[in-house]
């Protein structure tokens, strides 16, 4: 169980996927009973600082890649200073902007919130996530038309 932005969440194991989740507590509405646990079924050793690793926010990526963003000034003093994600390394070059590196999985969560700081944000690497935000950013702007 851990606190995050406001929220209460959990971390469930689905067998059948074989993977870990976070649940938001306040969302749950009702629990039922499916089926009986199988005791045959075991659960993989959990490890919270190793789930923690690849997630930005609250959700996980299977993979996590580095990811370099340069704030600009009217939004780098919102950024440093403060914990970002467990691998977060700060660097301020000479120009006044400050450069965020993080080994991190991309995630929906990932490119929310740096959708957030446009246009005071350059997504310096990887590629696939600048194609991605680029992609989002079309689509949203093809729904004012």
């Amino acid at each position: 169980m851990f606190l995050y932005d406001g929220g209460l969440y959990i971390i469930a194991y689905h067998v059948q996927r074989k993977r870990s989740f976070p649940l938001a507590i306040h969302r749950i509405q009702n629990i039922e009973k499916t089926k009986r646990w199988n005791a045959k079924k075991r659960v993989p050793e959990f490890s919270f600082s190793e789930y923690r690793k690849n997630s930005f926010g609250v959700f996980v990526s299977d993979k996590p890649e580095k990811v370099e963003l340069e704030f600009l000034p009217d939004a780098a003093h919102y950024i440093d200073n403060r914990f970002w994600h467990l691998s977060q390394e700060l660097t301020q070059p000479k120009n006044g902007n400050l450069i965020l590196e993080m080994e991190v999985g991309i995630t929906w969560e990932l490119e929310s919130w740096i959708m957030r700081w446009m246009p005071n944000v350059v997504i310096l690497q990887p590629e696939s996530l600048k194609k991605q935000v680029e992609k989002r950013l079309k689509e949203s702007l093809a729904k004012f038309k």
